[in-house]
Order: structure tokens, then sequence, then C-alpha cells
């Protein structure tokens, strides 16, 4: 075998070293002694694979392994890293992605504010003094005491829960009384939550209904009789917003001086009119 190689070094490595202008190899008895050359001679060279040259800058022997030239014997310690190269250009913006679906359609707007109140029937005679509002001023229409509007409280059915689910009973008619004179035109109050249209009483006019407490049950209609006395301030009248209103509570306010009085309902972040 050995002779097989040696033969080949001789016809094939002289060939090789002539063909690119480089020294050629010597073989004797001692050993095999490969064309010597610089790296820059190297780098000259047009290598087939299995080419080996003796490295005179590096003092190494060098064979091509068909892609790079490999170094025979010891690997010297590895090299620094090289330099980390320039970030590379920002590519380019992708296209628009499509438009989504459309969303779905916004909650119903609140009902617009009521309209005005019709023309008002005659005063009938005062009823019965109702019971005292409940302490603390908790509205007459919240029976469980929780403070927020239930709808189990409106007990009129109008779908919404107010001062108007107050409303007691009608009470038995009473006997008609005389007419009095009639008396001197007193001061208008400031009007109060609009309650339900009653029947149609005998002419008169009617004034506009102060702050009061719970209503108490309607008499049968007569001549108009003294004015009965206020039920308890469970709900006072308020010229403008409060400064400082509680979360989840109902306000009577009139919006200035002389202004007519509206029930207000407060969530704790905005103000809602109730009627």
């Amino acid at each position: 075998m050995k002779n097989y190689l040696l033969i080949y070094l001789i016809l094939i490595v002289p060939s090789l070293a002539l063909s690119q202008n480089i020294k050629e190899s010597e073989v004797n008895q001692d050993g095999i002694i490969f064309p010597r050359l610089s790296t820059s001679q190297i780098n000259t060279l047009s290598p087939v694979k299995g080419q080996c040259v003796y490295n005179t800058s590096t003092n190494y022997l060098q064979c091509y392994n068909g892609s790079f030239w490999t170094t025979a014997g010891p690997v010297g310690p590895q090299g620094a890293a090289g330099a980390t190269g320039a970030t590379g250009a920002t590519g380019p913006v992708g296209a628009t992605g499509a438009t989504g679906p459309a969303g779905a359609d916004g909650a119903t707007g609140a009902t617009g504010a009521a309209g005005a109140d019709g023309a008002t029937g005659a005063t009938g005679a005062t009823g019965a003094q109702g019971p005292p509002g409940i302490a603390g001023g908790q509205s007459c229409w919240d029976l469980n005491g929780n403070g927020a509007a239930d709808m189990s409280e409106d007990t009129n059915g109008d779908g919404s829960v107010n001062i108007l689910d107050c409303q007691g009973p009608t009470g038995a008619t009473g006997a008609v009384g005389a007419t009095g004179a009639t008396g001197a035109t007193g001061p208008t109050g400031a009007t109060g939550a609009a309650g339900p249209t009653g029947a149609t009483g005998a002419t008169g006019a009617v004034g506009a209904t102060g702050a009061t407490g719970a209503t108490g049950a309607t008499g049968a209609t007569g001549a108009t009789g003294a004015q009965g006395p206020g039920g308890p301030a469970f709900m006072p009248l308020y010229n403008n917003f409060p400064a400082s209103p509680q979360a989840s509570f109902l306000y009577l306010v009139a919006t200035g001086p002389g202004g007519s009085p509206q029930l207000w309902w407060y969530s704790g972040a905005a103000w809602v009119l109730v009627s």
C-alpha cells in the first residue's frame, strides 16, 4: 500500500506543482517533502480536494478539503471574536390589515324629559294626614330599605320607581261642605313632583304642590279647606344641585330660585332626571 502511495505522489504531485508554477515535492527514503509556499502563494492556487502544501509563513502542513485549507498538526488557540457587524436596514412596513367588522349598535338613549303638565283640575278637600316618613331620609317608595330603586317597588306599574309609587288608596267620599268665601290668593309654592292625573273636580285653581311627606288618601271633592300641615321633610327641596350628594339617593331640585322642582337621582357619577 505504501508503494502505491509513493508512486501516486511521485506521479501526481510533481505534475500539480509544475502546472501551478510552484516548487515540486521531493520523495526519498526519509519521507516526503511537500511543495513549500507562503500564505500569499497558497491563496493564488486553484487547489483540488486532497492537495497538500507546506506553508512557510505559518510553518504548518496544509491540505485542501474541497472547500478550504485545513492545517495538519496541533490547532492553535482560538482567535478573539471579530467585531459585531452593523445592523441591517429595517425591512419595509407590512400592508395594513383588513378593517374589522362593525361593532354592535350602542344602547338606546335615555328617555326624553316629560312633557308639560296638563291643565290642573279643581282642588279637592284636604285628605287626612299621611303617616310620617321613614326616619333618616329614606325614600317613601324604598320598601326594602336598600337605598336603590328596585322594580318590585313600582307599585303604580308605570315603569318607574319614584315618589308617585307612594300614593295611598283613595278614601271614601266625604260630604260636600258649604262653599266658603274665596280667600286671597296665596303665593305660589315650589312645584313638587307631578302625581297621576285625578278625576276632574269642581273648577278651581290649584296651587303648585310644595314639598310634602308621603301622600295621604284622597278625600271627596269639596270646597277648598284650610291648608293642612306639611308632612315630615323626608325629601328637602334644593334650589340647586347639592355640592356633596350621596350615591343612589333622590333629590328634589328647583334648579334656581323660582324654578320648577324636579326629581333627580344621583348615580355616584352623574345626575339622572326621574320626573
